[in-house]
């Protein structure tokens, strides 16, 4: 039921929650929603953070891939409780409620440094890269702004506030419109790609650049 609502609305556009959540089904074993205790959940949660991540692999050693993080398994467990409070008029106990999340840590290790902002420019010379296409505009871009690729690949020319001085995102990852300060810098990088028919960072025919093909370029 709470993945069929989520879809109705538009919030798992990429099937995440739903994939999520099939997966708690399997560890969890078959049985019915009401049988499920805080201990189970609190064993879900170990099974979880011990279980590798799918397709991510250990840059230590990458025959081998890598564990959940905290905040990985954290989406798990917020799922479960989601689709329990969903679920109030069928089940009375919500035994998600109870038990503690992981503690995340999303601090920021470092920003990348002046000399290697010129020197990962200076790799991507079109000059030096079969097609010519220039994504230096667009790394640029993104370490101004700080914005995910997609957010930047989907960016259009009507999203810019130039007198406001901020973009507004009509695509996140969040689900949400979202508004951006926009720096001088990245100003300046938007001024200088000049005027765009569609989206500002594609092609001639304003189709967008797709993560794909920007992370293909990049590699």
């Amino acid at each position: 039921d709470y993945t069929t609502m989520l879809k109705a609305n538009g919030k798992d556009r990429k099937g995440q929650v739903r994939t999520r959540l099939a997966e708690v089904c399997d560890l969890l074993g078959p049985r019915g929603a009401e049988t499920v205790t805080v201990q189970d959940v609190e064993k879900l949660k170990a099974r979880l953070a011990e279980t590798p991540a799918r397709g991510r692999k250990d840059p230590d050693d990458p025959e081998n891939e890598r564990l959940r993080t905290p905040a990985s398994v954290n989406r798990y467990l917020q799922d479960l409780r989601a689709a329990y409070n969903l679920a109030k008029r069928k089940v009375e106990y919500n035994p998600v409620a109870d038990v503690k999340l992981l503690k995340e840590n999303n601090k920021r290790i470092r920003e990348i440094t002046d000399a290697e902002e010129q020197a990962l420019l200076g790799a991507m010379d079109p000059t030096k890269r079969r097609g010519g296409t220039d994504l230096r505009p667009l790394v640029r871009f993104l370490l101004e702004t700080g914005l995910r690729l997609g957010e930047a690949c989907n960016l259009r020319g009507a999203d810019v506030d130039w007198r406001g001085g901020f973009l507004t995102l009509r695509t996140t990852k969040a689900g949400e419109t979202q508004h951006v300060p926009l720096s001088a810098t990245g100003k300046a990088t938007l001024e200088a790609l000049g005027p765009r028919q569609g989206c500002i960072f594609g092609w001639p025919d304003g189709r967008p650049w797709t993560v794909g093909y920007v992370t293909h370029a990049f590699g």
